[in-house]
């Protein structure tokens, strides 16, 4: 996949599993405000990053990396003998 160096600039600050908003993205990784647009856009494009809805303020949206599967990690059952060892992320107990 072909990314700008800019949008793997953002994609690496969003692996660590927390949302920032277009403000906060800017001040951490010292881009421009039109490179994290454009690296934002880029990474939406390719379906990377996802938005979600900002509570603390309503006007901005904050940003998280996408998961594809539509599950967090934290769903799998550690204690789960059906899950112990696989990469299934959630188990039915079956």
């Amino acid at each position: 996949m072909k990314l700008p160096p800019s949008s793997w600039i953002v994609l690496s600050l969003l692996s660590v599993g927390k949302a920032f908003t277009n403000k906060e993205i800017i001040t951490l990784t010292g881009l421009s405000p039109r490179t994290v647009r454009y690296a934002i856009q880029k990474l939406r494009e390719n379906r990377l990053i996802a938005e979600e809805w900002n509570f603390e303020d309503a006007r901005q949206v904050r940003y998280r990396k996408d998961d594809p599967d539509g599950y967090k990690t934290e769903e799998k059952d550690p204690g789960c003998r059906n899950c112990a060892g696989t990469q299934r992320r959630s188990c039915s107990g079956a």
